[in-house]
């Protein structure tokens, strides 16, 4: 495997997605977790962090609750 330098991935990025491209301390920090064996992109589950908040309980409570009165529902969620 060819390994590039942060500067030149940088270049690559800007000249492709120009104002879109991720910052270069950003690129420094990804090169550094792949080069540290990182594989995958998710964050790595931590002790002490909250669990997801869609389980198959809450979206079906949400359905139930947008079920019984959606106009009711949608004017709630223009109320500021």
């Amino acid at each position: 495997m060819k390994l590039h330098s942060t500067n030149k991935i940088y270049e690559q990025l800007l000249e492709v997605y120009m104002e879109s491209s991720p910052s270069k301390r950003t690129v420094e920090f990804w090169a550094g977790e792949l080069t540290r064996g990182r594989t995958r992109l998710e964050d790595v589950p931590r002790e002490g962090r909250p669990k997801p908040a869609t389980t198959a309980e809450i979206i079906e409570q949400v359905h139930n609750i947008v079920s019984e009165d959606p106009i009711l529902l949608s004017v709630k969620l223009l109320m500021p």
